[in-house]
């Protein structure tokens, strides 16, 4: 085996792969994809109906049946993505019938399809049954309240697995159909969310313009290097029109494509400068920095003095770990600290594989041979790291939990594949195939992935039972919309009384208006019109026209109802709503207002 293939060979000590009998290795093959469709069907199938965002409702899936009724995004309201996921879902309820449970249904397949696609992805770096390791990880990070919320990562990301898909492919086989499908991904993402699209298409023109610096036979590249990344860049280019061109034209025709880019214009630094959330202090982090760190130089210092006890040792200190997230009520600092080091954990891995590779290539980047070699053996690696990094990137300026859950899918893939390419390092290095070395190596590497998929659990999926491992979404919503989803008693109560309230006091020709957040899923669940361009009232980008323009329809009474937060501060509203409304009721702190004769 030559070197080349070495590196990129799987860890064969994780699985083995049996040859003698082709019934049985296809099945062997198999079996890990069979594992992953089941695992992701039990725990989607588990959550995708629970639980509901009624904010999220009311900024997706309602916006979703404007579109269906024929009315255009930023022409006839302000929506703060690309329509993409409005497209889908308004067609979704075409073809079915307008309610929640389609639009879930919908999303576990897009989660199940992402699922199998980073499985597959895995799959031509390692084993199929370490493939299996960012499956886990995934599944473990579930999310909690978000995690099956309506808002385009969830769908984008699939798309994200499949470009990065097309570059691999495109670096074993240099094929310009691999670039033009890899581009036609990206102008998927681009559709379901402009911002990601825009950072996974200069992913995919980094890995153009490395693959061919680092092929080249001189440095810096001659003309013909130069001429090939320009023509494969075009060729990317072409795929990613392909997809993009017909939605900027289909905006143009209908006189929207302008207030698209106004919009976005002013919606980024807006929403850059109020919703900005950064990483979490090093404070927060340090319990569990110096935790880690003592406990690596405990454990070198018996791997020198007494190797026989760093097993036990290991099994020991990940016991204390695991006991001490779990124990209720108790060292709240390590749960919350154990928390906060998740979200360091993807920019740590980032510059990790960054320096590994920049080491490796520090003494021969100016000698054409080995640069090629160091390509053949990373090229993939790199790819998969830039893709990675661009799908990150999403996070910013907003990098809060809810975000980071949506986004770690090819973070745990990095670092699944980094984690079994060092342990093949220590391998070759000491030349054994499980001694101490590697026995360690391996039990510290199982060791951490299963103290983050705890961490996981705690965070994600601790928090949907009750005290007696019960399930807290386990009441059925009645509105006719609704049927199928189940959320909490306490949720269910307050949903359904303020839809009996807008059924009680107007029709379904009436128009409503909400200027709380949760107040805005009834445009959809109760069937109600919204007359304004406003989805959300507190959404960041607005122009102080458009909302003069729906507190003007407010005060021409146009709503028959109008929904208020009881917390809501601003006094020209209030006045406003007092002077042509009448208090008809309330739940959840939510006021419905009905219009006076």
């Amino acid at each position: 085996m030559s070197k080349t293939e070495l590196v990129e060979a799987p860890v064969s000590d994780l699985a083995s792969r049996p040859t003698s009998d082709p019934r049985r290795f296809d099945l062997g093959k198999a079996l890990p994809l069979i594992i992953t469709l089941a695992a992701g069907a039990a725990c989607y199938g588990l959550f995708f109906n629970r639980d509901v965002s009624p904010s999220v409702v009311g900024y997706s899936v309602a916006p979703a049946e404007r579109v269906l009724h024929g009315e255009v995004p930023y022409r006839d309201f302000v929506y703060n993505y690309t329509p993409g996921i409005l497209w889908l879902n308004a067609l979704l309820m075409k073809v079915l019938h307008p309610g929640l449970l389609v639009i879930a249904a919908g999303l576990l397949v897009f989660k199940l399809c992402t699922l199998v696609s980073l499985f597959l992805i895995s799959s031509r770096f390692v084993c199929k049954w370490a493939a299996l390791i960012p499956i886990t990880l995934t599944l473990a990070w579930l999310g909690y309240r978000d995690g099956f919320a309506v808002v385009p990562t969830q769908y984008s990301l699939l798309f994200v697995l499949l470009g990065a898909a097309c570059f691999l492919r495109h670096n074993q086989r240099a094929r310009a159909t691999w670039l033009l499908a890899g581009g036609l991904a990206v102008g998927v993402v681009f559709t379901f969310k402009y911002n990601v699209g825009i950072l996974v298409f200069a992913a995919g023109l980094a890995a153009i313009l490395i693959k061919e610096t680092m092929e080249t036979d001189g440095l810096p590249p001659g003309t013909p290097a130069l001429l090939q990344a320009l023509k494969n860049s075009l060729v990317y280019l072409l795929g990613f029109l392909l997809v993009v061109g017909p939605v900027v034209f289909y905006l143009a025709r209908q006189h929207a494509l302008a207030a698209m880019i106004d919009h976005f214009l002013h919606h980024a630094p807006e929403y850059a400068g109020r919703r900005s959330a950064a990483l979490p202090s090093v404070r927060r982090v340090l319990p569990v920095a110096l935790g880690s760190l003592s406990t690596i130089v405990a454990g070198l210092v018996i791997y020198r003095k007494a190797p026989r006890l760093l097993a036990p040792y290991i099994f020991v200190v990940s016991g204390l770990a695991a006991a001490a997230l779990f124990i209720p009520r108790r060292i709240f600092i390590v749960k919350e600290s154990a928390s906060a080091a998740i979200e360091y954990l993807a920019p740590l891995l980032f510059a990790t594989v960054i320096m590994t590779g920049v080491w490796q290539l520090r003494r021969s980047f100016w000698i054409a041979e080995p640069r090629r070699k160091w390509w053949q053996a990373n090229g993939n690696i790199a790819i998969l790291t830039l893709f990675s990094i661009a799908a990150y990137l999403e996070l910013y300026p907003r990098a809060d939990y809810f975000h980071l859950i949506r986004v770690l899918p090819p973070t745990f893939l990095l670092l699944t594949v980094f984690t079994i390419r060092w342990m093949q390092a220590i391998r070759r290095r000491f030349d054994s195939r499980l001694g101490q070395s590697t026995l360690t190596a391996l039990l510290s590497a199982a060791a951490g992935l299963s103290l983050l998929v705890l961490v996981g659990v705690k965070d994600t999926w601790q928090p949907h039972f009750d005290r007696f491992l019960q399930l807290k979404e386990r009441t059925p919503l009645s509105m006719e919309r609704a049927q199928g989803i189940l959320v909490s008693h306490k949720e269910a109560a307050w949903m359904e009384e303020i839809d009996r309230l807008i059924n009680a006091n107007s029709a379904g020709t009436d128009s409503i208006f909400s200027f709380a957040q949760p107040g805005t899923a009834f445009y959809f669940l109760s069937d109600r019109k919204n007359p304004t361009r406003v989805v959300w009232w507190r959404a960041v980008g607005l122009s102080k026209e458009e909302r003069e323009s729906a507190l003007r329809l407010v005060e021409e009474r146009q709503p028959k109802l109008v929904l208020v937060r009881d917390s809501l501060k601003d006094r020209r509203i209030w006045e406003m709503v007092d002077a042509n409304y009448d208090r008809v009721g309330e739940a959840g702190s939510i006021g419905v207002y009905d219009r006076r004769p």
